[in-house]
Parts: structure tokens; sequence; C-alpha cells
């Protein structure tokens, strides 16, 4: 399986790198991978080569993969075609009208939930893709060499963002994904489009790095420096070229970049989160309260040397927070158009993937140009409906819960740790989702789901490693 577990730290590398895989031929052929190792290792299931890994037998992970499972089905079924008096009217009246317009003819025996059946299957194949993600990462990751090199993987590939982002803005030859940038001119925005889903993947990404800081064994050797001047400039190199030195480093030019993209809501999202997370682990486990120290410590060296170092970048996020009205602020008007769209279509929704088509006929303003909502929670409720909202919601309550008691753990910190990242990565995104649209990028999705397993995971390692079943 080693082939296996490579294969999906490859595709968590390379993700983001394509415009965060925001077009159609990067996630499809990211898909066709992760098909492609799922089908391998059914093989190998039915051949006997392999087995169920422990994560993967515990009853609260089958009710979070059933639910998932659920959630890729009614996506599907938003596409099948359905008798008419099943429908809602708005949904109904719509398509008799084209219908009228392409044959002339004024009844309509049957239709789809979607707007647009064609998109929704898309979608559903989409998510498809990222249940198959979820699946594998819990069956791959075993062990806790595994775990710590994901969690790497990720690590670095935020920080190469962080890098290539800093590095075209101070550098002013500013490209994405071999072509040249043609927006947020002067904002750090990686191989991402949008500065705002630049700093969702960092949010997350900080989190897996700090997880990783975590993990590293910083046990000092026992050495004796003596009390002279050379001795204690010795003592200070060791520290500072220590792997939780280094790491350090890297987290501070990771969150550097994020204050450079110059998104509100992405410092929002990433500071606050740092706080509950640090806030409830400290709380519910008296074993975690050295690390919170310890996250503390590093985070407010890393404040003072980020508004130091940038001081240009962090005025740039201050000026725009302390502009933002909203009064003015069109996201804010574009929510108010959503909420007739959900009252309309309630519990059956418009059909995933659907907004664009379905948002012009409730603009009060001159909005034509949104292709999303801006708003994760109200896009997802007009476009998959209660139903498909309250199989999502599911799913994260769940691997919020699995979060919460992973922390609690009084044996192992590494079963601590994977509960913080978790916590700490979802809170993130979470928070971001209120003003943007990050669901809707698939490295960025991709990664959420990465951070709504890592607890269950986590455990499930601990246990194996420990011959325990419960």
């Amino acid at each position: 399986m080693p082939f296996l577990f490579k294969t999906i730290l490859a595709v968590f590398f390379i993700m983001p790198l394509p415009f965060g895989s925001n077009r159609d031929w990067a996630w499809l052929l990211a898909a066709a991978v992760c098909f492609i190792m799922m089908t391998y290792w059914c093989f190998l299931f039915i051949n006997g080569k392999t087995h169920l890994s422990l994560c993967l037998k515990k009853p609260i992970n089958i009710a979070t993969l059933g639910l998932l499972s659920l959630l890729v089905c009614w996506i599907f079924i938003q596409s099948l075609p359905f008798p008419s008096v099943l429908l809602p009217e708005k949904t109904v009246d719509i398509y008799t009208q084209a219908n009228f317009a392409l044959t002339g003819l004024k009844e309509l025996q049957s239709t789809s939930i979607s707007w647009d059946a064609g998109i929704t299957k898309m979608t559903a194949l989409k998510s498809l893709f990222y249940l198959c993600i979820y699946f594998l990462l819990m069956q791959l990751i075993d062990s806790r060499e595994k775990l710590k090199t994901f969690l790497s993987v990720v690590f670095v590939a935020g920080l190469f963002q962080a890098v290539y982002g800093s590095f075209m803005v101070w550098s002013g030859i500013e490209y994405l994904f071999g072509v040249k940038k043609q927006g947020y001119i002067g904002y750090a925005t990686g191989t991402f489009v949008a500065r705002n889903h630049f700093a969702g993947y960092l949010e997350m990404a900080v989190a897996f790095g700090i997880g990783r800081i975590l993990l590293t064994n910083n046990k000092e050797k026992n050495i004796h420096y003596g009390h002279s001047w050379r001795s204690k400039l010795r003592k200070w190199l060791d520290r500072l070229y220590s792997k939780n030195a280094l790491q350090a480093v890297a987290i501070m030019m990771m969150l550097y970049a994020l204050v450079m993209s110059g998104s509100r809501m992405g410092n929002v999202a990433f500071f606050f989160s740092l706080l509950f997370s640090g806030i409830i682990s400290t709380l519910i486990s008296p074993n975690f309260r050295a690390y919170g120290k310890k996250i503390v410590k590093f985070c407010s060296a890393s404040l003072v040397i980020i508004v130091i170092a940038g001081l240009l970048g962090w005025l740039k996020v201050a000026d725009r927070i302390e502009k933002t009205d909203v009064h003015n602020e069109s996201r804010f008007d574009v929510a108010a158009s959503i909420v007739p769209m959900i009252h309309d279509f309630s519990w059956l929704g418009s059909g995933a993937g659907t907004f664009k088509y379905v948002f012009p006929g409730y603009i009060t303003n001159n909005y034509c140009c949104f292709e999303h909502a801006h708003n994760d929670y109200l896009e997802i409720l007009s476009d998959m409906g209660y139903i498909g909202f309250v199989l999502l919601a599911g799913v994260v309550l769940i691997s919020l819960y699995q979060a919460i008691v992973t922390i609690r753990h009084r044996h192992s910190r590494l079963v601590r740790t994977t509960g913080f990242v978790g916590i700490m990565a979802t809170l993130s995104l979470l928070i971001h989702g209120f003003m943007d649209f990050n669901l809707h990028i698939p490295a960025n999705a991709l990664l959420f789901i990465a951070s709504l397993s890592l607890p269950s995971i986590g455990k499930a390692v601990y246990q194996k490693n420990n011959g325990l079943r419960k």
C-alpha cells in the first residue's frame, strides 16, 4: 500500500498549484487519479490482500461516511427527472417557460429538481471525489509516521504557497500557474486566483504546521554548556537551528503571506480560530496546557515579527477592515437577495452548482456578475436545500465532537495534537465561510475534508499502536 499513500500525498501537494484546482480539467484529473486508487484498493480488498483499517471499523466513522454518501446520493438525485407535481412551483414554472420557448408545448410532464441537471451531475462527481479522499485518508494513514508525513506534506505545500505569493508581490513579477495575474495586483495570492482563497488555504495549512511542531521530538540533548559567553552562544545557536525553531520560522513566513494577501476575513478567521481552539484545548485538557503556553508564546512572537517586517501589508488589511461598511458592502446585499431563493426552494434546493443561473432572477441591484454567494452557508442552502445542508452539517458536527474528545485524551500527545489541528483548521474555514466560498474551491475543500478526518485518524493510530480496540 505504500504506492497508494505516496499518491495521495502527491494529490494534496499538487491540488493547490493549478489555480487551487478551480478549473474543471484540474479537479477532474485529480478525481481520475483518486478513482483509480479507489478501484485498485477495492481490487486488493476483494482478493483478500488488504483489510479495513481500525479507523473505518468504528461506528462513529461509519456514520460519518454514511452521511457523506447520502449527501453524494442526494446531489445526484437532484439531477434525475421527477413528475412535475412533486417539484417546487418555482422550478416547474421556469422549466415550463423554457420548454414552451423550445418546443411550443405548454405542458411539462417531468423535470429534475436541479435547474441545470448537467452542472449538478458534475457537482455530484466532485462530491464523490471528496468522499473517496475521505475514505482513503482513513484507510491509508494507519501509523504515527504516516500521520506525521501527511502533516508535513500539507505544511510544505502551504509554505510553498506563502513563499511564492510573497516573492511575486515583492518582485513585482506577478504570475499564477504560468499565467500573468489579472487581478489582486500587489497582494499575495500564491497560485490561487483570488486572495481570499489563498488565505483560506493558508489558514488550514498553518494549523497543520502547528500540529507538526507539536509532534516534533524537542527533547534537548544532555549537554553541559557552561557559563561562559561562548557556551551561551553555542546554546542559543543549537536552539536556533533546532527542528522546532526552523518550523516556527516557516510558520511565521506563512503568517506573513496571510497578512500580505490583504484578506480581511482570512486574517480574522485565522486569529479567531487559533484563539478558540487554544482556549478549548487548554480548558478541557490538563495535559495540553504546557503545549498551549508554547502556542501562545509562539503566536505572540510571530505577531510582533510580522507586524514589524510586514507593516505595509498589515496596514492594508487594517485599512480595508476599517473602511468596511455593511451598508456599502455588496456581499451583504447579495446575501439579502439569497434569502427569498432559500424560501422558494427550501427542502429540495435549486440543484447543486446552479447558484449562478438562479441568482439573476432574485437580484435587487446590479450584481449579476456574482457566480457564488460569497457565503458558503447560504449557497449550500439555496443549492442543496435543507436536506443537503443537514447532511453536511451532520458530518462537520460529528467531526468537531471527535476533535473535542481526542483533545481530552490523557495518554497520547499524538491524539491531542490531531484534535487541536482538526478544531483549528475546521473552525477557520467555518468562520471564513460567512464571507466567502472556500468550500467551492477544490483544493480548499479537499484540505477541509482532511481536517475533518484527522481526529478520528489520530485516535485510531494510537489504539492500533497500543493494541486497543475501544
